[in-house]
């Protein structure tokens, strides 16, 4: 019988029983199936899905959140940074607020709003510095008291030289409201627009009461509670100017926006003082920049503080 074809190392026969085909090739795909080796048709990813490995659509990074990739503290795609953009200046979030920032803001705003500034603070000085004289000249005439007509004199003098005081009070507290709104107003548009606009007066006068008689309970009682009042409640006519808020609300606001802001807010608190000082001691004439000044400078930091942008 013959064996050709079927020797071992026969060429072009058929391997021997057991063994694979000649060169270990695999066997090739019928049609509609992958090469060897690969996953089936049906396991691929199809267009536009992400490769093995790579961040599935839902694990992507929504929008407003830090990218994959970027470094911690980077703005995601679209946002403004911190501290500027958009036409505002530093200190544009929480947490950017210094001392030196808001007096050098302030005196830059000052010089270009000059005009408006030194205008408010001349009115306001100028008429509560009269109606508190008058007062003091009425109330120090002096009355005798022989029958019971001069003390009703008295009484009519002493009530006639409070009326006085209590309008120079009003002046100061207008001064200070007109210079919280201008504050307000350049810190938000860079300059001082629609003055006496946008004003509760009503509000403001009801703060201003409170707060003067418990400053004065405050300083009566070893001075330190009255400090305390007085810086606990440094912005409450910005929230009634700012935030349309009534008095109550306005001290509650004020209140908690110093304390949570205690350390820098105190240190600026004694910058303000000594920018005061200086101004009185060059002459009085100095309180006409000083007072200003720190108006500005407190509406700086007032916006700084709660993370709300100034404009440039």
């Amino acid at each position: 019988m013959s064996t050709h074809g079927n020797e071992p190392n026969d060429p072009h026969g058929n391997p021997p029983e057991g063994q694979p085909p000649y060169g270990d090739q695999p066997q090739q795909p019928s049609d509609g199936e992958p090469p060897y080796g690969q996953p089936p048709y049906g396991d691929q990813p199809q267009y536009g899905q992400p490769q093995y490995g790579q961040p599935q659509y839902g694990d992507q990074p929504q929008y407003g959140e830090q990218p994959y990739g970027s470094p911690y503290g980077e703005p995601a795609y679209g946002q403004v940074p911190p501290g500027g953009g958009y036409g505002y200046g530093s200190g544009a979030s929480g947490g950017g607020f210094s001392v030196g920032a808001a007096f050098s803001y302030a005196w830059q705003k000052f010089k270009a709003n000059a005009g408006v500034l030194i205008g408010i603070t001349v009115v306001g000085l100028v008429v509560a510095g009269i109606l508190s004289a008058i007062g003091n000249s009425v109330q120090s005439t002096p009355v005798t008291v022989d029958d019971a007509g001069d003390f009703a004199a008295a009484a009519g003098f002493s009530g006639f030289g409070m009326i006085f005081s209590v309008l120079s009070s009003i002046a100061s507290m207008v001064m200070q409201a007109l210079l919280v709104k201008a504050g307000l107003s350049i810190t938000r548009t860079g300059t001082v627009t629609d003055l006496f606009g946008g004003i509760n007066w009503l509000q403001v006068i009801i703060a201003s009461v409170l707060l003067s008689v418990a400053t004065s309970i405050g300083l009566v009682l070893c001075i330190l509670p009255g400090l305390a009042i007085m810086f606990f409640t440094w912005f409450t006519l910005f929230f009634i100017i700012d935030r349309n808020q009534n008095a109550f609300e306005a001290i509650g606001a004020s209140a908690s926006l110093a304390s949570k802001n205690a350390g820098p807010l105190f240190v600026f608190a004694l910058a303000c003082v000594g920018v005061y000082l200086l101004g009185f001691i060059a002459c009085c004439v100095g309180l006409l920049v000083a007072i200003p000044l720190a108006a500005v400078a407190q509406a700086y930091a007032y916006r700084t503080v709660q993370g709300e942008p100034v404009a440039a």
